[in-house]
């Protein structure tokens, strides 16, 4: 199982925050941190993002601060590549700077089943195998009743299946 939180939680700590921004560490700002942390701790995550690396900087006093995280399981760590901060990529009229996580997961790959192409059909030659094989089947006299008429349905689609793989 694979979790990953990431955003804006407007949560400081010094688990996070740099030690520079103690302004920031009031006993109530650090008791809903401490929300968060429990939560974090209950889903057993980990902070993909190191600590000290500031995620916005005060419109007003370009004071660099940490309210935005990564947070993910232990599985999903040992594949992180990269989480690290571009504030040069920082949109326009926003505070926030962008946080870039890689993952380097292994996935599978799926076999497609190898598909019919039905445009390269000879239509002709399909029509003739299709004849040949219905015509070995006498036709079903009146269906009178579903198991009837699935019996029917059957030799139907058997005599098309067997004409498709013979083209």
């Amino acid at each position: 199982q694979h979790l990953i939180w990431l955003g804006d939680f407007n949560r400081h700590s010094p688990h996070w925050d740099d030690a520079r921004n103690d302004h920031l560490f009031s006993t109530a700002t650090l008791a809903h941190a401490q929300v968060l942390l429990n939560m974090v701790a209950d889903y057993d995550l980990y902070m993909a993002l190191p600590p000290g690396i500031p995620t916005l900087e005060a419109t007003r006093t370009r004071n660099e601060t940490r309210p935005d995280n990564v947070f993910c399981t232990s599985d999903l760590l040992d594949h992180l590549h990269l989480c690290d901060t571009d504030p040069a990529r920082r949109p326009i009229k926003t505070d926030h700077y962008p946080i870039l996580t890689t993952f380097a997961v292994p996935l599978e790959t799926s076999q497609q089943p190898p598909r019919r192409n039905f445009r390269n059909v000879d239509w002709g030659a399909f029509d003739d195998a299709l004849r040949d094989r219905l015509a070995q089947e006498p036709p079903p006299a009146d269906i009178s009743s579903i198991p009837e008429f699935d019996r029917a349905l059957d030799a139907v689609m058997a005599a098309l299946n067997a004409a498709i793989d013979a083209e």
